[in-house]
């Protein structure tokens, strides 16, 4: 049984080179993480001495509060943590508890005090000599806190009084730390942030590449969403002052806000339309449109008339929205839907620190400060994940162009080129021999008494017939040989570099292989002999011209008797002139069969 040479197609494999790469490196980062996160936890070093809080509401005298006047008005504060939901000034009184000498050089330390202002005061301790007033306390913003010096060391039931000036929704730590610890803790929340907001960029652009190149609108959302994640994490944690372009947005808490809401929404955005959650879940859609609404509008409110209540409000929306997102993705994932698994592997960890982040700006919780660089770097891992797991659908749209490209290229039935691509291939090989002063001939073929066999055996048995000469003669040719098939049962084949003569050699060859034995189509034994047509382009000739002359050669074959090779030859192959033409004139209308 003779098999057609074209008929198999390459696959590709289910899993690509880059999910297989990445794989492995995802876990290691991922486990990475999660151990470096576990250690930070456990490890944090406890503070020099322990610190309780009071808070009194409104402005009163500075003189009051510091000489301790107004001491019974504070009201005392659970924890140590200032979060001054309502915005504005008030007061806040801060007693330690333990002796810490000025050797250690204690720092007061307000963490994640993002535009915030204070102004501090160290109380007069008794019978200390002196006005009453204490001391100012300097103030100096590192990247991840607001440090107090209290050089000096401090003693058992100090007191440190803070006029503080906060917006909604910027819980602040209070600790104790020796300067080194605050210098070794900045270090750490630098590189982490650094990194985190690195990949986030790297990732965006990565993503925008991707678009461009392929121009799936997923990619184009992916790295609309990770901008839009570095965007809020450079303003929130003031890397925006680093470049004066986005330096205002660090300057205002509401635009600190708004970048939020912006990054929320891109980032679900992207996750519905990577889920096809409006093809597959047009309610969850829709709840999704209903919550996104109401937490732009919240947004814009926030901006004109900022209310504690309003960071609340969004930051449940935020999580509503998440978790709507992520039960999509679960539902998904169960099924087996590959880029739901994908979401949930990179949603799943971000979304817990995520979690924890908006119960910190909705004033419920505040987490460790590890959080403030863990979140961007699980972000950027997020993104990671999401990236390879659309790496698939480039690997889909690759086989899809790949298959139409092959179906446009070549014939289904023979596995030979198509007209369209053999047409185009000569008229390559006909300028290029132009160029270089090579031979190029081509032989054109058909099938001897091709509609007898249609019209006797059917359209079946015919296409077979076409199939089996196509095979037999292709594997008569040499690898750089071009074989198409031009129409029905029509075949054009190119010989680069080959002389008439040994053209004529070839075409031999070819006629042979399919009259040296019958053709076995379901059980019957069918004769079947091929007529041919050769010619050598001529100098200054084009591709049209070559293939009529080839055209007329074969039509000549068949005039005398078919099975036979004829030849198309210019009586001068270098320089021809207008009067002169090929040896072989085109038969008058005949049975081409």
């Amino acid at each position: 049984m003779e098999r057609s040479w074209g008929s198999s197609r390459l696959r590709l494999p289910a899993a690509g080179p880059l999910a297989r790469l990445a794989a492995p490196w995802l876990l290691l980062l991922a486990g990475c993480g999660l151990v470096v996160g576990i250690a930070a936890l456990l490890t944090e070093e406890p503070p020099l001495a322990e610190v309780s809080l009071a808070y009194l509401e409104g402005d009163p005298l500075p003189v009051h509060v510091i000489r301790g006047t107004l001491d019974d008005r504070f009201e005392p504060v659970r924890g140590n943590v200032i979060h001054q939901l309502p915005p504005g000034q008030g007061w806040w009184r801060i007693r330690v508890h333990g002796d810490v000498p000025a050797e250690a050089r204690p720092q007061l330390q307000l963490l994640s005090a993002r535009a915030a202002h204070a102004l501090a005061w160290l109380a007069a301790r008794p019978g200390e000599p002196g006005d009453g007033f204490g001391r100012r306390v300097t103030g100096t913003p590192s990247p991840r806190a607001l440090v107090l010096a209290l050089d000096s060391g401090v003693q058992d039931g100090d007191t440190v009084y803070l006029q503080v000036r906060s917006p909604p929704g910027n819980p602040m730590r209070v600790r104790v730390d020796p300067l080194a610890a605050v210098h070794q803790a900045d270090l750490v929340h630098v590189g982490w942030r650094s990194a985190g907001l690195a990949g986030l960029v790297m990732l965006s652009v990565l993503a925008l590449g991707m678009w461009g190149a392929v121009g799936e609108m997923r990619f184009g959302l992916l790295a609309l969403a990770l901008a839009s994640q570095a965007l809020y994490f450079a303003a929130s944690g003031g890397e925006a002052h680093l470049w004066s372009a986005t330096a205002w947005l660090s300057r205002d808490m509401r635009l600190v806000h708004l970048t939020g809401v912006l990054a929320l929404l891109a980032n679900i955005g992207f996750a519905s339309r990577y889920l096809r959650l409006e093809a597959r879940r047009p309610r969850v859609t829709l709840v999704l449109r209903v919550l996104a609404t109401s937490a732009a509008v919240l947004a814009v409110a926030m901006l004109l008339a900022p209310r504690g209540w309003m960071i609340a409000a969004t930051s449940a929306l935020a999580a509503l929205m998440i978790l709507v997102v992520l039960s999509g993705a679960v539902v998904d994932g169960m099924r087996g839907r590959q880029a739901a698994l994908f979401l949930l592997a990179g949603w799943v960890p971000m979304t817990l620190l995520l979690l924890g982040h908006l119960a910190e700006l909705s004033g419920s919780w505040l987490g460790p400060p590890w959080m403030g660089h863990a979140l961007p770097a699980s972000c950027a891992l997020s993104g990671l994940v999401v990236t390879v797991g659309l790496g698939g659908i480039v690997r889909t749209l690759r086989r899809e162009r790949d298959d139409a490209s092959h179906r446009a290229s070549y014939d289904a039935l023979t596995g030979a080129l198509s007209r369209s691509a053999i047409e185009a291939r000569l008229a390559h090989a006909v300028r290029s021999a132009h160029v270089s002063g090579s031979s190029l001939s081509v032989v054109f073929f058909d099938i001897d008494h091709f509609k007898r066999v249609n019209d006797q055996y059917g359209h079946l048995v015919g296409d077979e017939c076409i199939r089996i000469v196509a095979l037999r003669t292709r594997n008569r040719l040499r690898t750089y040989d071009l074989f198409g098939r031009w129409g029905g049962d029509e075949i054009l084949v190119l010989l680069p570099d080959t002389p008439l003569d040994e053209a004529v050699g070839v075409a031999e060859n070819l006629r042979s292989a399919v009259n040296s034995r019958a053709l076995e189509i379901d059980g019957r034994m069918l004769a079947a002999t091929v007529s041919l047509g050769v010619a050598q382009l001529a100098y200054g000739e084009q591709a049209n011209e070559l293939v009529r002359r080839a055209d007329a050669a074969l039509y000549a074959s068949k005039q005398d008797g078919r099975d036979r090779v004829s030849i198309s030859r210019w009586a001068t192959l270098q320089d021809p002139s207008p009067s002169r033409g090929p040896t072989v004139v085109p038969a008058p209308a005949a049975d081409r069969s």
